[in-house]
């Protein structure tokens, strides 16, 4: 094999790295190249010193202590022994996920490395974005070239807690006539009880529920699920709550609304609003009506829960106001799509979605974005190709479309270009599948 086509069947992948010089956190990027045939991954000190500069003496040495000391003889394919300082752990982010690395910080320089065939890991260092003042100018801030990058430069975006609409608090309106229900708790089996109580009182740590000890007229049931790493979904119940709510009916984009602004897209991110409903807060009245019973007492909801007939259209408008003159953004549930013809105006689009995101006070899930695809499946429902050239979106044939029901032997017709099945349907619901 020819080094031409070594170097195109190489594996790369990066890892980033957040250390503080004085009160300034700098963000390096460490890009690797991968050897599945190695045991160890070695470092050569002159990467090492360029990442680590105050870890070194004036005599360009490594300080004392700072390496692990290891009896570790590393040897090359060719059986070439290589010497080696000591071990060092660096952690890192990839993927929006923490991890180890452990490395032998080897004496041999990077050349030597690659013509010995011996580094695991070959790494290169460059400086990686820091995170974006809200007050910088949209057309200063740098390019996107990757969802690290973006999380670098927004790091309040993906921190794991749940997010919240910082001008919204809703207020639930009930119809007066509806007589309030009480439900009796419902039976858990014996072996889930302990896990139930494991994540009530987590919610509640998160402030995602309240303890309720104080008398109130409507008590929900709850649905409770496992998830496959065995923790508890709770949700809420609220077939009978429904029926009293009244619904402010927020629209929801149609297939037609947005078509003309899609037409000659080439490049798309994906947005994922966390948590969903969760980034609403709701008033202590309405909390009250979201009580419901479990085994270990009641509990009430701070946040819209799922499954409420008016979730969809209070967390729309939510969005929609959001997003709202944000060029290239659509918004429809929790998915929130940017997409441009070219790459300048991507990313001159996906910093003003960022942006407007971090303002609101949504939370996104790193998992689920995608940054600046030729094609990206938006809403659950189709796929947008990278060039429509003015060609209508079509339904792609492999997808089920699910249909409410909305009442007894009643089925709802399907309109693609005037409905849309929202995200979270209202309670309860009947699913039928179509297959054209």
């Amino acid at each position: 094999m020819g080094n031409g086509d070594q170097r195109k069947n190489e594996a790369y992948t990066t890892i980033r790295i957040q250390k503080k010089s004085g009160k300034k956190r700098i963000n390096i990027d460490l890009r690797l190249k991968i050897d599945t045939g190695a045991q160890s991954d070695i470092l050569p000190v002159n990467l090492y010193k360029k990442m680590f500069p105050e870890h070194m003496t004036q005599e360009d040495k490594v300080k004392e202590g700072i390496l692990t000391p290891s009896d570790v003889i590393l040897t090359a394919y060719g059986g070439t022994r290589i010497p080696q300082l000591g071990k060092t752990t660096i952690t890192g982010t990839h993927k929006g996920k923490t991890i180890k690395c452990s490395f032998y910080v080897t004496i041999l320089g990077l050349n030597t490395c690659k013509k010995l065939n011996t580094v695991s890991i070959n790494a290169e260092v460059k400086a990686a974005p820091s995170r974006i003042d809200r007050d910088m100018p949209t057309k200063d801030r740098p390019p996107i070239t990757n969802k690290e990058e973006l999380i670098s430069m927004y790091p309040e975006c993906f921190d794991d807690t749940v997010g919240c609409f910082v001008k919204c608090r809703y207020h639930i309106t009930v119809d007066p006539n509806i007589k309030p229900i009480v439900h009796p708790p419902r039976r858990v089996p014996l072996e889930l009880k302990e896990k139930l109580e494991t994540e009530l009182d987590r919610m509640e740590k998160k402030e995602i529920f309240t303890k309720v000890t104080r008398p109130t007229d409507w008590v929900n049931s709850i649905v409770i699920k496992e998830k496959p790493n065995g923790t508890l979904r709770i949700c809420l119940d609220p077939r009978d709550l429904n029926k009293a709510l009244k619904r402010e009916y927020h629209p929801i984009p149609t297939l037609e609304e947005i078509t003309p602004s899609l037409a000659g897209s080439k490049l798309f991110s994906k947005l994922d609003a966390s948590k969903g409903y969760w980034n609403i807060k709701i008033d202590k009245e309405s909390s009250m009506l979201t009580t419901f019973n479990t085994p270990f007492g009641r509990y009430r909801f701070n946040r819209l829960p799922f499954g409420l007939k008016v979730s969809q259209d209070v967390f729309q408008r939510q969005i929609d106001e959001t997003y709202q003159g944000c060029k290239g953004a659509i918004g429809i549930a929790d998915d929130i799509q940017v997409h441009s013809k070219d790459e300048t105006t991507h990313d001159f689009n996906l910093h003003e979605a960022m942006e407007k995101t971090r303002q609101a006070g949504i939370k996104l899930n790193a998992d689920k974005c995608i940054i600046k695809a030729k094609e990206c499946k938006f809403f659950g429902i189709y796929t947008l190709q990278g060039e429509l050239n003015q060609t209508p979106l079509k339904w792609k044939p492999s997808e089920t479309l699910k249909i409410l029901k909305t009442g007894r032997n009643s089925g709802a017709s399907w309109d693609s270009s005037t409905t849309w099945e929202p995200s979270y349907p209202s309670w309860p619901i009947t699913l039928q599948i179509s297959e054209n």
